[in-house]
């Protein structure tokens, strides 16, 4: 009779080991990697990532396991829960709620199915899972999306202008300011902006009165990546080429003159964009290091060197783009 008993013990904790494997193995099948954060009283998110991977059936199999973040939070007697994905490079936050925070999770498992696999999520087994725990019409989840505006989207394609409020140190005699105006074509994360920009007349002296007034105009391309940041935003590195006129004419002599000389120079920097909140706008913020491939010095005769540019110069700008 104990060696019954042992062996049915032995039997039984077979079971149980087996059955602890296989949810581990089940929990490390999960098509998504979720972060939940919810109220009390919600459902977890394991059970929100089992459905996600119910949803997508048993032959989904993907190279690597995508990362999102769901937040759910109390909206007066409604759930709210806002998710955030990163799916090959598509960036995308979506809105949902609902009266209870079942529903609220039912719809998160749908919602992140879909950025998986949007055909195998709406295929037969996806269809029964939402018929089996569909809610009433008047109560059904009202989802809100928001892509990612920002050209980290491997589909976004888009011609862009945008007006600027540039400023220059190092080029002119002192800080120069002055606007831009670009347009460029954004795609999958890259984009192309020509440029032209002008800084009015800044003046230098050698003495109270003796000197010269100097302005620059010029025109730039530039290239950038760029990659999302989450909160419809983005940054990436920068590198551009530009070329102009920079003019000097004296001042405060018997008979002044003026010269033009070409003006060409190397720029690598940033470039952040974040939703304006007015679409299709974006504010567009970027800072530069430049290196000037000219040399110039200026001197007004009887005065002598009025101005030389420095070796290295920094650039900014800040102003709005639009994206069509």
């Amino acid at each position: 009779m104990t060696k019954r008993i042992g062996s049915a013990l032995m039997v039984g904790a077979s079971l149980l080991a087996v059955g602890a494997v296989r949810a581990r193995a089940d929990e490390a099948r999960s098509a998504i990697e979720l972060t939940w954060q919810a109220t009390d009283g919600c459902p977890n998110g394991s059970s929100v990532e089992r459905e996600v991977t119910q949803l997508l059936g048993p032959d989904y199999h993907a190279a690597s396991r995508p990362k999102a973040t769901a937040t759910v939070r109390r909206d007066g007697e409604a759930f709210v829960v806002e998710v955030v994905t990163e799916v090959d490079g598509i960036s995308a936050t979506r809105s949902v709620s609902a009266t209870t925070c079942e529903r609220v999770a039912h719809a998160t498992a749908i919602v992140l199915a879909l950025s998986l696999d949007p055909a195998r999520a709406s295929e037969e087994p996806a269809r029964d899972a939402g018929e089996a725990s569909a809610p009433k019409p008047s109560e059904s989840p009202i989802v809100e999306e928001h892509r990612e505006t920002s050209p980290s989207s491997a589909s976004d394609r888009a011609f862009v202008v945008g007006a600027f409020a540039v400023a220059n140190v190092g080029v002119l005699p002192r800080a120069a300011f002055g606007p831009e105006l670009q347009i460029g074509w954004a795609n999958a994360g890259y984009r192309l902006d020509l440029g032209a920009a002008w800084f009015p007349p800044v003046s230098a002296t050698v003495d109270t009165a003796r000197g010269g007034d100097f302005e620059l105009a010029v025109a730039s391309l530039r290239g950038c990546r760029t990659w999302g940041l989450g909160g419809r935003m983005a940054a990436g590195p920068c590198v551009a080429f530009e070329g102009g006129v920079m003019t000097g004419e004296g001042k405060g002599i018997r008979l002044p003159s003026a010269g033009k000389n070409s003006w060409f120079a190397a720029r690598a920097g940033g470039l952040l964009t974040a939703d304006a909140g007015i679409s299709p706008l974006r504010l567009a913020l970027s800072l530069d290091a430049e290196v000037p491939m000219t040399h110039d010095e200026y001197a007004v005769d009887g005065v002598g060197v009025v101005h030389r540019n420095a070796a290295v110069a920094g650039r900014g700008s800040l102003g709005l783009e639009a994206a069509f």
